[in-house]
């Protein structure tokens, strides 16, 4: 995993100025897999992206195709399909709940995707700041870091007081109160629980080494 981390800085930070960001290729992922504990990320991973994708847009803004929803999901799926292969039971349908616009469709969409080819999904807090009252703060901090003002509509942040680390309970109260729960209420509990999984997954890794 360091190394992984060492060459996504070393040879694969892409943008330019206050916005590089670092990246891994799948081949390494594959390359160094051994002990890997793979979930399939938050609403921006790979797996959502496609799922969320509906359109590209040229530089002004115009529509230059739409994807159908059954294009999306054969998107998504081809993602699922690449990494179940290589990383098995160590590869997880994570869901989330970050208070974003129609962030339960995909919620639902993923559980139905997991349940098709035997995933198992770990629900996994959003947290970009440790308490609610800390998202003006985080808005100000990404806007430092960016070099533009909070108000600006170049500013990528995240947009909810939501994604702040939550309890158990907390999070049970979200998906209660919210249309994530129109999935059954076996699939929180069953992902909450996956991720102690993952906990002994890791500790079992450490106690082998």
């Amino acid at each position: 995993l360091l190394k992984l981390t060492t060459e996504a800085y070393r040879d694969g930070l892409y943008g330019a100025g206050t916005t590089q960001y670092n990246r891994i290729w799948f081949e390494k992922l594959c390359e160094r897999k051994e002990g890997l504990i793979i979930l399939s990320g938050c609403l921006n991973g790979p797996v959502s992206f496609e799922l969320r994708n509906k359109e590209v847009k040229d530089r002004e803004g115009n529509i230059i195709k739409e994807y159908s929803l059954s294009e999306r999901l054969d998107a998504a799926v081809k993602y699922v399909k690449k990494f179940k292969e290589v990383f098995g039971e160590d590869y997880y349908i994570e869901l989330q709940m970050p208070g974003i616009e129609n962030d339960h469709v995909v919620f639902q969409q993923l559980v139905s995707i997991a349940n098709h080819f035997k995933i198992k999904t770990v629900l996994a807090n959003d947290s970009h700041y440790l308490e609610r009252r800390d998202y003006d703060i985080q808005t100000i901090m990404m806007a430092v870091a960016q070099g533009v003002t909070v108000d600006s509509p170049d500013l990528f942040h995240v947009n909810s007081s939501e994604q702040f680390f939550k309890t158990r309970a907390e999070l049970w109260s979200y998906f209660m109160s919210n249309k994530y729960s129109q999935v059954g209420l076996d699939v929180f509990h069953n992902s909450c629980d996956n991720s102690l999984e993952i906990v002994d997954k890791c500790q079992e890794i450490v106690l082998d080494s």
